[in-house]
Formats: structure tokens, sequence, C-alpha cells
């Protein structure tokens, strides 16, 4: 925002030295945890998250450069909101809750709740995020994560994640989600059930069906990098990408993607 100018505070304060902001755990019931501080670079190099939700580490690869990943967090990329981020895609699409720690104490939020438009977000004044919480997916649940700019390592003129599993742990629910960011102030859910597609083998009519009526729910914005009408043929791309990639991941069981 300082770089933005749009915030001018008068101090400073470094909370990356807060040992309990930081880290990646898994519980016993399967959530995993991931410290607000956590570094980017840090979650692509988890082997927890490698095997236990593998999306984030694959996506961290698009965020930004080398040196960003090594400085910026999880927590700094949610509260700071940006449409083109990653992160705030990536917890909504994985059913993530946010920890918000305050003076009123502390409170959950999940991620489909916590964006409110462009650099606003739940946080109230003197609060802070402490984590952020993922439901463990099962093994080799199919998801893809694919994003669009101008330049590696640029800011996403339009991304997508989608994510096809089902709850591994019997306390939270990881429901089938298709997400859009960069596309509108917030990343957009489409009303895509991919467990219905996967169900009639995610067949070329039934996906094109499927992409023309999400298409009609988003309302694509336009700016210096992209108008709105190409944001919505980037839109339609991304989702096609998606249904392939879903449909060859389905056919070898699974798993990794890009």
């Amino acid at each position: 925002m300082m770089n933005f100018r749009l915030a001018r505070p008068a101090t400073l304060i470094d909370i990356t030295g807060i040992p309990g902001l930081r880290g990646i755990r898994r519980s016993e019931n399967g959530w995993v945890s991931i410290g607000a501080t956590t570094t980017h670079a840090e979650v692509e190099r988890s082997a927890l998250l490698v095997e236990a939700l593998p999306l984030l580490p694959r996506a961290m690869r698009s965020v930004a450069h080398r040196a960003i990943r090594n400085r910026g967090t999880l927590g700094g990329s949610l509260a700071h909101a940006d449409p083109a981020a990653e992160w705030p895609a990536l917890c909504i699409a994985s059913s993530a809750v946010i920890e918000v720690v305050g003076p009123a104490g502390v409170r959950q939020v999940a991620a489909v709740d916590f964006f409110k438009g462009t650099f606003w977000t739940d946080l109230e004044e003197g609060e802070i995020i402490a984590s952020v919480r993922f439901p463990a997916w099962q093994p080799r649940a199919p998801w893809w994560f694919d994003e669009i700019s101008r330049r590696r390592g640029d800011f996403a003129i339009a991304g997508i994640v989608a994510v096809m599993a089902q709850p591994a742990c019997s306390d939270g629910a990881l429901p089938s989600r298709v997400v859009l960011f960069g596309i509108e102030d917030v990343p957009k859910v489409l009303g895509i059930d991919l467990v219905q597609l996967a169900g009639n083998g995610l067949r070329h009519e039934d996906c094109e069906r499927a992409a023309a009526l999400a298409l009609h729910e988003i309302s694509p914005r336009g700016d210096l990098h992209a108008s709105a009408e190409y944001r919505n043929g980037l839109a339609r791309a991304l989702l096609e990408r998606s249904f392939q990639a879903l449909r060859e991941r389905l056919g070898d069981g699974g798993g990794d993607a890009r």
C-alpha cells in the first residue's frame, strides 16, 4: 500500500519476528495450519504441503519472483487483498478458514467471506491475520491452477483455481470449486458443479455448456492492463484449459497438475 502511495503510516511494526505467527503444521484431525508470516518460498518448499495440499506449493511458483517469494508472506498477501493476487483465490478454492486476532480476541472467518473489494477485507481496526487453516485433501484429488500475465512474474491479468476433492477429515468439508481471480474486484466462485461434470466424464459438450453459463455470472473489470472484453475472453480460455486438464487428471487417476 505504501508503494502505491495509498498509505502513509507514521509508525511501522514488524510482526515477522513473532514465533507463533510462523510455520506450517498438520493437526490430528487432518487440518493444515499455515502461520501468517510464513513466506511464499516456505510454502513452495514444504514437503508437508506437497503431500497434503499440493496445489499450494505449485501455485507459489507463479507468485512474482524469487526475491519477493523469499520475503512476501501469506498473511501480507491476504490482508492486501489485491484482485490479481494468487493467495485469496487459493484460500477460497481450498475452503480455508482465516484466523484473525485483535483487541476483542480471536475470530474465525471463512475465506469466501473475508474479501470485500479491492484492498478491502473483513479486518477491523487493530486486527491482524494470525494463521490460515486448510482442510486436507484426499490423496490424488484432481486440481488445476493457471494464470495469464504479460510477463512471467507480473501480476495476473486473469487466473483460475479449480479443485475437485472430497473431505479428508471428519470436521471439515472441502467442496469442489472453480474460482476465477483478476477478473473482478474479489475472487469469483463460479456455479460449476465439477463433481457432476466428472460423473459424466467431463464431456466436451457438458463443459462448454457449463462455461457458457459461468461467463454470465462474471462482470469483468477493465483497467490499463486489459479491457473487460479481453478479460472475458481470458476467462473462457482458462475454463477450457481447466476442463481439459481435469479430464486428463481423472483419466490418470487424479493427482498433480501444472
